[in-house]
């Protein structure tokens, strides 16, 4: 879904945008032709990605980050994907002789970034997780998409009459505007076969 979103904003966008890659899956070699061929495509749509992928290295581009915000935001429209957010360690842990935690970075740049042109997809494997990193209210979040989530979860979000079994194949988006959720059908993974292929049909 994270790779869809990006392509599409890739794509969209009058100028090539900036992705940032913070990724919590770089132990997950399931993952890693998808990983690989989403970089690949962006790339060939003419934009810059910076993939973070160590706990330490994530956690000081988070507060680089905030600071980036605090300051006006990015010269030029920047995407955060947060790939696998629930399998960085540490967010929750207040820095060296500071008295601020990765987390607490997180839901500053989640919250104020897309009015500076910095926007934030996220994933994560639960919501509790979600919401421990990014607080009460999870910093503002525009919308929810869940996959094989928990319903008790997803009602916490949509509302208590909601219905979600986890269909396979099938996600449920909630954007706090429409009257209920929708239900829609995920992008499969984007692979290397499918690179060129997808980058003439969009060109």
């Amino acid at each position: 879904m994270l790779g869809g979103v990006a392509v599409s904003c890739a794509v969209t966008a009058s100028t090539p945008p900036r992705f940032l890659l913070v990724d919590g899956t770089a132990s997950d070699d399931a993952l890693a032709e998808a990983k690989a061929a989403l970089v690949g495509t962006l790339q060939t749509l003419g934009c810059e990605v910076e993939i973070v992928d160590r706990a330490s290295a994530v956690h000081r581009r988070l507060f680089e980050l905030r600071e980036l915000v605090r300051s006006g935001g990015p010269r030029t429209l920047t995407y955060l994907l947060g790939l696998g957010m629930h399998g960085l360690p540490g967010m929750m842990a207040n820095v060296e002789g500071g008295f601020e935690s990765p987390a607490s970075a997180l839901q500053e740049v989640v919250k104020d970034g897309p009015a500076g042109g910095l926007v934030t997809f996220g994933w994560w494997n639960r919501l509790h997780v979600c919401t421990e990193q990014l607080g009460y209210g999870r910093a503002n979040v525009a919308a929810h998409l869940f996959l094989r989530h928990p319903q008790e979860g997803v009602r916490s979000v949509c509302g208590p009459l909601v219905r979600w079994g986890s269909e396979q194949h099938r996600g449920l988006l909630w954007d706090g505007m429409s009257t209920e959720p929708l239900t829609v059908v995920p992008f499969a993974p984007v692979l290397h076969a499918d690179v060129a292929r997808l980058v003439r049909g969009l060109a």
